[in-house]
Formats: C-alpha cells, structure tokens, sequence
C-alpha cells in the first residue's frame, strides 16, 4: 500500500530547508508536544500507541 518504505528517509532541519525548492514555512526547531498544560487541567489523554492501535484494527 502507498510508496515503498525503502524510499522513507530521515532528513534533519537544516537539510530539509536546504533542499526547498521555494520558501517554505517557519518551523520549530523542536516540535515535542508538551503534554503540561491540557494535563494540568485535569484531562488525562488517551496513550497514543494504544490510540493508533484501536484504529488501525
């Protein structure tokens, strides 16, 4: 299904806007999402492995 992963690559910042053909969006240099705030408020979310699992079967 979809492309061959053997073409899925990983490629760092600085070689991604390097290699842009045209201006590209600002973008984090670290996109970890802090959890801190919603959890702060008292949500617990949902584990995500186990999420992705749910709707994957």
């Amino acid at each position: 299904m979809g492309a061959s992963p053997d073409r899925v690559t990983g490629v760092s910042t600085d070689d991604y806007f390097a290699a842009a053909a045209s201006p590209v969006a600002v973008r984090p240099r670290n996109s970890t999402l802090a959890l801190d705030k919603i959890t702060g408020t008292g949500f617990v979310p949902a584990n995500h492995f186990e999420s992705l699992k749910t709707y994957l079967t």
